[in-house]
């Protein structure tokens, strides 16, 4: 009977640990994205709340598709505080645990209504999809939609035609040559600027430099 009785405990301890094994192991998986996080933020209201819900949960589906994360923050200079914009949008990033997998793969748009601007920023793998040209035809399609359809025009052009290029990047994945510098500096939301200041002689130029130095030369002369 004792037997039986020590043979049974040694069975029920084998199962517990097997069980608490299992339990450690699945709790140290790395979560590959927070999906309890809004990717599209809105904290000015800007846009509606059901429409803004509507699109977190259509970008949701392609943050997993793709594997990549497309995140959005609306906020003003309230929230933004001593803080750099673009230095804000990486603590928002890294605060709220955005990015997919252990390297964080995303990209970032902040939109600023008190100063009506827009900042990009890359994070993970980001920087081996989106050339500089990328990004400032990205910029483009969001000034854009801002202009048409305001704010939610601008959220949809941005998420929209950075998930084409990411989906393109993974059916075809060729690292960029020319990268996107660290620092992209705010633009107008309502004027076509570039989003990345050009670099001629390895000096950094204005954003608005022409690509085309004789055409920089006419401007200073005009």
């Amino acid at each position: 009977m004792k037997k039986n009785l020590r043979t049974l405990s040694c069975l029920l301890i084998c199962i517990l640990l097997f069980f608490v094994g299992t339990a450690t192991v699945l709790a140290e998986e790395p979560e590959l994205w927070n999906q309890k996080v809004y990717h599209i933020s809105d904290v000015c209201d800007v846009i509606p709340e059901d429409i803004r819900k509507a699109e977190n949960a259509e970008n949701n589906q392609n943050i997993v598709s793709t594997e990549f994360d497309f995140a959005v923050m609306i906020s003003g200079k309230d929230s933004i505080k001593e803080h750099e914009y673009t230095e804000y949008l990486d603590k928002i990033y890294e605060i709220n645990d955005m990015g997919y997998g252990e390297n964080r793969d995303g990209i970032i748009m902040g939109l600023d209504p008190d100063s009506q601007r827009l900042a990009i920023r890359l994070f993970g793998c980001g920087a081996d999809i989106f050339s500089r040209a990328d990004i400032d035809e990205l910029v483009e399609q969001v000034q854009s939609g801002y202009q048409a359809d305001g704010y939610l025009g601008a959220v949809r052009a941005y998420r929209l035609t950075a998930f084409e290029k990411v989906q393109a990047y993974r059916a075809n994945p060729v690292p960029v040559v020319e990268k996107v510098p660290f620092v992209m500096l705010p633009v107008s939301l309502d004027a076509f600027e570039r989003a990345t200041a050009p670099i001629i002689n390895d000096v950094q130029m204005p954003t608005w430099y022409a690509s085309d130095p004789e055409a920089f030369v006419d401007f200073h002369n005009d």
